[in-house]
């Protein structure tokens, strides 16, 4: 299986998004996080701090989501690991769910803080259960090899499946891999093949290895599919959500090795 990776240790294009609602618009003259955002995409820095730290002071989490990227990068300001921390800090307890997720990536890994899986599972859960998509990927990875809490392979498979259907391709080749051998769910080659193509597809030329896998192992699946099955399992696999619209096939009685 795929194990725990930090896809991006920093969430930068979903700050607009995710930002709250006219964050730094108090006044029409003021800079607001758009114009900060745009500075620090120009490469220029220093203009992008000075804009971000009156937003990040006000509480605008996103522009302290922001302002920690550059203290951790040492873009516009000295590199600082405390102070990104304690910023990333700030706008996850507010409920940031890049920030709540970049912070449990570094409890995961023990980058700039003490390794810690428990607290790398509890900022994990919280940012999945705003829809985090790496986020519930991570977390399904926590509970497949019981880092953090009791291994449960049933869980595992429902945050992977949360994270499938938005993309995570990681999430995809895992949960086929769960399917194809019953970890967590019924043992399901059909559903097993769809996500794995997912998986292919998701891969892509951005990440060749991960592709081979997914491919490999799809083949493995395709011994215990007819033709039909096959085509059908492709077609589902385009998809959001491959599992609800793919008809189960028999279960094979004996799992795969990939």
């Amino acid at each position: 299986m795929r194990l725990f990776r930090p896809a991006s240790l920093w969430v930068i294009a979903c700050l607009l998004v995710l930002g709250p609602a006219g964050a730094g618009r108090a006044l029409a003259a003021e800079p607001t996080l758009a114009d900060a955002a745009s500075a620090y995409d120009r490469g220029e820095h220093l203009r992008a701090q000075r804009l971000l730290k009156p937003l990040a002071l006000r509480g605008d989490v996103a522009a302290q989501h922001l302002l920690a990227i550059m203290y951790a990068e040492g873009q516009g300001v000295p590199k600082d690991a405390e102070e990104a921390l304690r910023w990333l800090r700030l706008s996850a307890e507010k409920g940031f769910a890049p920030s709540q997720y970049n912070l449990g990536v570094r409890y995961a890994d023990g980058l700039d803080v003490e390794q810690d899986d428990g607290q790398a599972v509890a900022w994990f859960r919280r940012a999945a259960d705003q829809g985090h998509a790496e986020a519930a990927y991570n977390l399904g990875v926590m509970y497949a090899s019981g880092r953090g809490l009791a291994q449960d392979f049933t869980e595992a498979a429902s945050w992977y499946e949360r994270a499938a259907r938005q993309g995570v391709a990681d999430a995809q080749y895992n949960l086929g891999f769960s399917y194809a051998n019953g970890f967590g769910v019924a043992r399901d080659p059909a559903k097993a093949y769809a996500w794995l193509s997912a998986a292919a597809r998701g891969f892509g030329e951005m990440d060749p290895d991960g592709r081979s896998l997914a491919l490999d192992a799809r083949e493995e699946v395709a011994k215990l599919l007819s033709p039909d099955d096959q085509a059908a399992a492709a077609q589902a696999a385009a998809t959001p959500d491959p599992a609800a619209t793919i008809q189960s096939a028999e279960d094979p009685g004996h799992r795969l090795h990939m």
